[in-house]
């Protein structure tokens, strides 16, 4: 359960691991000169005390920034984070940032840079595979960070502790269109005729699932728009415009080759005046619980919203998800056209509260088959 990542020095890293028997504690400090910066980690225990503590020091003054951490069911932990480079190693035209990542296993630690050479990181997350070592994956691009051409994914060697080969899979033009519009299809067709890189655009990785099979990464299509108007006495207002777009699935086997990719079709659009939440405390502000999921489309006992999270708009339009026997299920709201009238070309918007509005659960099988339901 993950209610913060730090993006600046003020705000929390908090993960609790899966047996509920550890608490990581994260967040960047410096000193009151502002002369030296570090992250600062801790793992306490039911009665919050210390089991491990560590500093990991930062070249610059730029806050290291959390991607992710995991506990493994067997009480390792990692740890993700992105870090600038200083202005002297800096090239023009290739990437200013890298990864770090960070294994504790039984009091000791084993750190590993990843840098994708020419190709800029996207988005990454890390979990664990069946034996134990890390994986981390994510999106990658040749051109900027909200961006994406393909997936990377590179495993750990345990026994030599040191990373594999990274391997790389570029999306086709197919599977980027999918769900886009005709003229946007046209628009992506005459880019790869002509040469030039056709790409995602704003996807987020939520999360990555592994079982005893494969890896899957889940991951959305989200962006916000800000609109700022004044008026001739001086004031203002600003109006923040969600957008969630498609849920995309990617399952990939533990050398890296990808098996299918899945996506859900959606479009959900709200927007506030207010100040919105930071979007992971939001996101997380939606909760659900499923018990016995999709028995006849009439599985779900369980289904928690949080009150003052409908009533924020933003939230609401996300989605949540379980895993069961090999299914992966997707709770989230719709336009009914999508069903009723559905067009792949053609993804109707569906907005809070509108008559058309309709909660939908859809499942991805176990070779990547979509099914609907509302």
């Amino acid at each position: 359960m993950n209610f913060l990542r730090s993006a600046n020095k003020e705000t929390e890293d908090i993960e609790v691991s899966p047996d509920y028997s550890r608490l990581y504690v994260g967040h960047n400090n410096g000193t009151t000169d502002l002369t030296k910066f570090w992250y600062e980690l801790k793992i306490l225990d039911t009665e919050l005390n210390e089991v491990y503590t560590d500093q990991i020091e930062l070249e610059n003054n730029e806050a290291l920034n959390t991607m992710d951490f995991k506990f493994n069911a067997n009480g390792d932990a990692a740890i993700v984070a992105r870090r600038v480079k200083d202005s002297e190693d800096r090239e023009k035209g290739k990437p200013n940032v890298f990864y770090t990542a960070a294994v504790l296993r039984n009091g000791e630690v084993t750190r590993y840079q990843l840098e994708l050479g020419g190709y800029h990181t996207s988005d990454i997350q890390l979990t664990f595979a069946p034996d134990n070592g890390l994986i981390l994956a994510g999106f990658y691009s040749t051109k900027s960070e909200n961006a994406a051409n393909g997936i990377f994914m590179v495993r750990e060697d345990i026994e030599v502790q040191g990373l594999m080969d990274i391997k790389h899979y570029e999306f086709t033009v197919d599977e980027i269109t999918r769900f886009s519009s005709e003229k946007s299809e046209k628009r992506a067709n005459k880019k790869e005729e002509t040469g030039k890189e056709v790409e995602f655009r704003n996807y987020d990785i939520r999360n990555i699932e592994v079982n005893d099979e494969a890896i899957f990464i889940v991951s959305e299509q989200f962006h916000i728009t800000v609109l700022s108007s004044y008026s001739a006495s001086g004031s203002s207002n600003t109006t923040y415009h969600y957008n969630f777009m498609d849920v995309m699935v990617i399952k990939l086997d533990f050398e890296g080759n990808v098996l299918w990719i899945s996506r859900v079709p959606k479009y959900n659009y709200t927007s506030t005046s207010s100040s919105p939440y930071g979007f992971e405390a939001m996101f997380n502000r939606l909760g659900s619980a499923f018990s016995n999921p999709w028995g006849g489309y009439n599985g779900i006992n369980t289904l928690h919203l949080d009150q003052e999270a409908i009533n924020n708009a933003s939230p609401f339009s996300s989605y949540n998800y379980t895993t069961k026997d090999g299914n992966i299920y997707i709770l989230y709201n719709d336009h009914l056209k999508n069903h009723t009238e559905y067009n792949p070309k053609k993804i109707v918007k569906s907005k809070k509260g509108g008559d058309n509005a309709v909660t939908c659960l859809a499942r991805i099988d176990n070779e990547g088959n979509l099914s609907r339901k509302y």
